[in-house]
C-alpha cells in the first residue's frame, strides 16, 4: 500500500476499535451497528488482500533470489577449475571464456547469467575427462544444469508477479472506495443521532474518523509517538506489547489505535500541551496529563495498562 491508502486503512483500523470498545452505545442504533459489521468485513477483506499483495512480491523474489546466488556460486567454482586446467595446458581462449568470479556472475543481468552458465557447462562438458582430477564429474554437471534449467523456468514468474499485484493494487484500492462509502453513506449519516443518544461516543467516533498523514510533517509542528505494554493475563510476570490500545488526544480530539508491536503516533502535532486517555477492553484506563510537545520535537512515551 502507499502512503495514502495507509493512511487510511489506520484510520479505519481505528474507527473499528472505538466501535468495539464501545459495543453499549453502538448498539444504540441498529443501522449503525448493521453498517459496522459490514464495514469489519470489507476491513477484513482489505487487509487480507494487503497481505497477498505484499507476498506475491516478496515471496517470489527471495526465491528467485535464493537461485540467482546458488547459480552465480556454482558457475564461479566450476569455471575456476575448468580455467585451472586451462591454464595449466596454456589454453588461454578456454580461460577467458570461462573468467568469471561469483560476484560478477550474480551482478549480470538474468539473461547474461544464463547465457555464460551455459558457456561454463558446455565447457566443462567438453572436457569432463580431463577435469576429474579437478573434483568435476558428471553428477557436479549434472546438478549445475539443473540449476541453469531451474533458474531460466522461473524467469518469466516477474512478469507474473507483475500482473498479479497489479490486478491486487486494483482490487485494493476498490475495497478502499467500499470501505470509504460505508463510512460516508451509512455510518456517518446514522452517527449523528449520537449527538443525543451518546454525545461521548460521538465525539470519540469523529475523532477517530480524521485520518493522520504519516508522511507530512510542517516544520513548526512535534511527533507524540509510543509504545502500550501490559501483562495479558494477572497471572503474567512480564509486559508484552498490547495492541489495539485506544489512545485519544484530548485536546485535539484525535484517535489512534496501537499496531500489534504496541506502538502508536501522533503525526504534526501544534506545540502545546495536551490530555491523553489510553483505553482497552479489560484494562483500566489511564488519564496522562500535561503531555507538552515543543515546536519540532518528537516526544516518545511508554505506557504501562494494568488489568482490571
Amino acid at each position: 500500500m502507499n502512503n495514502n491508502q495507509n493512511n487510511t486503512v489506520s484510520m479505519f483500523r481505528t474507527v473499528v476499535s472505538v466501535c468495539k470498545a464501545n459495543a453499549g452505545a453502538v448498539g444504540k442504533i441498529k443501522a449503525f451497528e448493521a453498517s459496522l459489521g459490514f464495514f469489519e468485513d470489507k476491513i477484513k477483506e482489505l487487509l487480507n488482500t494487503a497481505k497477498e499483495q505484499e507476498m506475491v512480491i516478496t515471496g517470489i523474489a527471495e526465491d528467485k533470489e535464493v537461485q540467482k546466488r546458488g547459480l552465480a556460486k556454482t558457475g564461479a567454482i566450476i569455471g575456476a577449475a575448468v580455467k585451472g586446467y586451462a591454464l595449466t595446458n596454456k589454453n588461454l581462449e578456454l580461460a577467458a571464456v570461462v573468467n568469471f568470479s561469483e560476484s560478477a556472475l550474480y551482478k549480470m543481468k538474468e539473461e547474461d547469467l544464463i547465457f555464460n552458465s551455459e558457456i561454463i557447462h558446455k565447457k566443462a562438458l567438453d572436457n569432463m575427462g580431463a577435469l576429474a582430477d579437478y573434483g568435476v564429474n558428471k553428477p557436479i554437471l549434472d546438478d549445475f544444469n539443473l540449476q541453469i534449467t531451474n533458474f531460466s523456468n522461473k524467469k518469466p514468474e516477474p512478469a507474473s508477479a507483475k500482473v498479479s499485484k497489479e490486478m491486487l493494487t486494483d482490487k485494493l484500492a476498490d475495497l478502499i472506495d467500499d470501505a470509504s462509502e460505508i463510512l460516508k453513506e451509512q455510518m456517518d449519516n446514522s452517527s449523528k443521532m449520537f449527538k443525543l443518544l451518546d454525545a461521548d461516543f460521538y465525539d470519540l467516533y469523529k475523532g477517530a474518523r480524521k485520518i493522520i498523514d504519516r508522511g507530512r510533517r510542517a516544520a513548526n509542528t512535534g511527533l507524540l509517538n509510543g509504545v502500550v505494554m501490559g501483562k495479558n493475563t494477572a497471572a503474567d510476570t512480564e509486559n508484552v506489547p498490547l495492541e489495539d490500545v485506544l489512545l485519544h488526544l484530548i485536546e485535539l480530539n484525535l484517535v489512534v489505535v496501537s499496531n500489534e508491536k504496541g506502538e502508536f503516533d501522533f503525526d504534526d502535532i501544534e506545540a502545546g500541551t495536551y490530555t491523553l486517555k489510553v483505553s482497552k477492553q479489560g484494562y483500566k484506563d489511564e488519564i496522562i496529563k500535561e503531555v507538552k510537545i515543543d515546536k519540532g520535537e518528537e516526544r516518545d512515551l511508554y505506557i504501562e495498562m494494568s488489568i482490571n
